[in-house]
């Protein structure tokens, strides 16, 4: 099975992205941040679907909220947010891997692309884990 980068819609789906990046070029100055953002976030957005759709599922199992799970590098997975829709998930690292963590999220939502981990204190990381599990701010 080809991989969804191989795919012609895809291909076609990376030049609209191009067009409309060269287009969003010409877009009057006051316009350009509202309108140009739309048209290249609505390009992207067809490629996160074109990658979707075209995602394997491997096998499914459940993991109650609370519980654990092994799963290897790079190996696809979901978490369902609970009621407040936020989510944690605490990991042990087994090794480095060169392509690093891959994400994704629901159109509209703006992922925290900054966050670095190694700059908040694990009692600092603790109270954020703790307030999601728990649903209420916690202090340490």
């Amino acid at each position: 099975m080809a991989l969804h980068t191989d795919l012609e819609i895809h291909k076609v789906a990376e030049e609209l992205l191009g067009l409309s990046l060269d287009l969003v070029r010409n877009i009057p100055r006051d316009l350009k941040q509202v309108v140009g953002a739309k048209i290249r976030d609505e390009c992207l957005q067809v490629l996160v679907l074109i990658g979707r759709a075209n995602l394997v599922i491997d096998g499914e199992f459940k993991v109650a909220a609370g519980n654990d799970y092994n799963t290897i590098a790079y190996d696809y997975h979901t978490t369902t947010p609970g009621g407040d829709g936020r989510v944690a998930t605490i990991m042990a690292k087994r090794g480095e891997y060169p392509a690093g963590a891959h994400s994704t999220c629901t159109y509209g939502v703006q992922p925290d692309t900054d966050f670095d981990r190694y700059q908040w204190s694990p009692a600092q990381l603790w109270e954020i884990v703790s307030d999601v599990m728990l649903g209420q701010r916690v202090t340490p």
